[in-house]
């Protein structure tokens, strides 16, 4: 497993880090062998995504979850390699989704639900707002497309305005599915932070209640996240480490 993680570092193509994992399938899925595997495969896993190679990762998460019917590590490590699954397939689809909304658009333009579609998954997925941001403020979904036109038009909004935005994010949490609800509080989370940038008094204390309200959430979603995200584009957390079954 070491010599895997070495190797990652000279060879860091998804598709050449899942070939030489597969490697240790290849005798027979001794238990070991087996461990080794799934020990290694989440940065596997978490680099196809990042690089949007959502067929590899999928491939991947299914190789791993279909070993968990092994007496490998513990069981919570082997419930957690099977959410990992479901949660990469989710995103597998999204992305399928994502890309069919770009062939719309490049044909039709103003297709307001292809645009809410690669408006989701750039922001709320890739933590690509920048991008995003345009695609939400076309698309078909009120709420989203507000929020967006809102963001579009904020700069050097008064900290009333950021408070707003803060707040529009964070009343979507409760009704969002569970891959957008992190995205969602640190979005929210760094409006407040702008906002008490320029704030003082009972304002900035209002602020910092939110704030500390987004924290609780965030202990209870990520629990590796001991503060709200400061930057608003950072990036999700990996799903949970093999090493923690040890």
């Amino acid at each position: 497993a070491n010599r895997v993680g070495w190797q990652h570092a000279f060879f860091p193509e998804p598709e050449v880090q899942a070939h030489m994992l597969k490697r240790f399938l290849a005798d027979g899925e001794k238990p070991e062998r087996v461990m080794a595997f799934l020990r290694n495969c989440d940065q596997v896993i978490s680099r196809a995504m990042a690089v949007d190679k959502l067929d590899l990762a999928v491939e991947m998460a299914d190789l791993a979850g279909g070993l968990c019917d092994r007496p490998v590590g513990s069981a919570q490590f082997r419930d957690e390699i099977l959410q990992r699954q479901t949660r990469v397939r989710r995103i597998g689809e999204r992305f399928k989704q994502h890309q069919a909304a770009l062939a719309r658009l490049a044909a039709a333009p103003d297709d307001a639900d292809a645009h809410a579609t690669a408006g989701r998954w750039l922001c709320l997925v890739k933590g690509n707002w920048d991008e995003g941001l345009p695609h939400l403020s076309q698309g078909s979904e009120p709420r989203f497309k507000k929020l967006a036109q809102q963001e579009l038009s904020a700069a050097n909004a008064a900290p009333d305005v950021l408070v707003a935005l803060g707040d529009g994010w964070y009343e979507m949490v409760q009704s969002a599915e569970a891959e957008e609800q992190l995205p969602m509080l640190r979005r929210a989370d760094d409006w407040y932070r702008r906002a008490a940038e320029s704030s003082s008094g009972l304002a900035k204390a209002e602020i910092g209640r939110r704030r500390a309200e987004i924290g609780q959430h965030l202990a209870r979603l990520a629990p590796a996240e001991v503060q709200p995200a400061a930057a608003p584009d950072a990036a999700q957390p990996s799903p949970a480490s093999a090493e923690e079954s040890e």
